[in-house]
């Protein structure tokens, strides 16, 4: 089940927001939007935000807590994963 809006959709169990700044999310303080942003709290949510990159041809990317971690100020097309 597909649920949008302008700023989220809900893919299956998990909420996926549309253009997150990413800066906020790591330690350096950098970098532009996620096209697709995801915050699973479950084993499925997190299988289904892997479902729903495959789904869209879209590169997915586990970002933990953002330490070491430079991001591009024009942004992340591909859909970051945060658990």
């Amino acid at each position: 089940m597909n649920i949008q809006s302008d700023e989220q959709l809900i893919y299956h169990s998990c909420i996926i927001e549309k253009a997150v700044s990413l800066a906020d999310k790591n330690w350096f303080g950098t970098g532009g939007s996620a096209t697709f942003f995801v915050e699973p709290t479950s084993a499925q949510e997190m299988k289904d935000a892997v479902s729903f990159a495959r789904e869209h041809k879209k590169d997915f990317v586990v970002l933990g807590n953002g330490a070491n971690t430079l991001i591009s100020d024009e942004g992340v097309e591909d859909v970051i994963i945060r658990p």
